[in-house]
């Protein structure tokens, strides 16, 4: 059970902590540079935890540094499919987990963990959250999407994607062939660069003298924090197969952010008794899943 230590704590950093920081900066301006400044910041802090940590330079670095290319492509096929549609986009987000967890199943041997309770879990954790999702859809509305092809390509785009690097991280994890502090040295370059080249190439960066001194704090808070969520999520995912945590991360980002923003932020939300029932399913399904292994 000790890899429900890293998970809780990748849970409190990635849904809970990350989405604060990220709704308080909402509002302001600069989005783009902020988001330049989040990833240089978030170099920096890991090349300095990789210092402190005595992280040592192979060639899984440059492995390390490619997963984060490829994890910054991601975002921005995640990127252009909410901007295409953004509730039919929150529909779509249980599929980078899915295919994290089949490749797991299919080429790691995951299957090997399958017992009734962690299947019984895996389940409810899909169910109540494409329930809840479409749910949520239901509730806004959205403009009709120019281009369903495009859409499709670019959600196909970030699923296929982020499986592949979770699935990637684990397969590393396995192989036992770098610590935390070495991954996130290589990982965060990598993402940065691929982050930097696209912003540029969009011409969407205007210069950082847009940013006020409080913009620059919580961008630099913010990028201390992705640092953390990374790490915790490498150290869960060398103690725990990706067909189990990543069913819980599923349930954490599906409700979480949401919770967070109804009572820290007072967004009015048109929840009904039977929301609240999904997230008391929610959590009945992650304790199985906890259970299980």
């Amino acid at each position: 059970m000790s890899w429900l230590v890293p998970l809780l704590l990748r849970v409190v950093v990635a849904q809970v902590v990350a989405p604060t920081l990220q709704k308080i900066l909402a509002a302001t301006h600069g989005r783009e540079e902020r988001f330049l400044l989040q990833f240089v910041a978030a170099t920096v802090i890991a090349i300095g935890v990789g210092m402190w940590s005595g992280a040592t330079l192979n060639q899984w670095t440059f492995v390390a540094a490619g997963l984060g290319a490829l994890s910054a492509l991601g975002a921005y096929c995640q990127w252009r499919a909410m901007h295409l549609s953004l509730s039919r986009y929150a529909l779509c987000t249980w599929m980078d987990d899915l295919s994290a967890m089949f490749l797991g199943w299919a080429v790691l041997g995951e299957g090997r963990f399958f017992n009734g309770l962690l299947v019984a879990g895996i389940l409810l954790a899909f169910g109540v959250t494409i329930t809840l999702l479409i749910r949520d859809c239901r509730r806004k509305t959205d403009k009709r999407i120019e281009s369903t092809m495009a859409f499709v390509l670019w959600v196909a785009g970030f699923s296929a994607t982020y499986g592949v690097v979770v699935f990637s991280i684990r397969a590393l994890a396995l192989r036992d062939v770098m610590d935390i502090g070495s991954f996130v040295v290589g990982w965060y370059p990598g993402a940065t660069s691929v982050g930097v080249i696209i912003l540029l190439r969009k011409r969407m960066i205007k210069g950082l003298d847009v940013l006020t001194l409080r913009d620059v704090w919580f961008s630099v808070a913010l990028g201390a924090v992705i640092v953390a969520a990374l790490a915790a999520h490498v150290w869960v995912l060398q103690l725990a197969p990706i067909i189990a945590t990543q069913a819980i991360f599923l349930i954490a980002e599906t409700t979480l952010p949401g919770l967070i923003g109804l009572y820290f932020f007072n967004e009015k939300k048109d929840l009904a008794l039977v929301d609240y029932g999904f997230f008391a399913l929610g959590l009945v399904a992650v304790l199985m899943i906890a259970l299980s292994l």
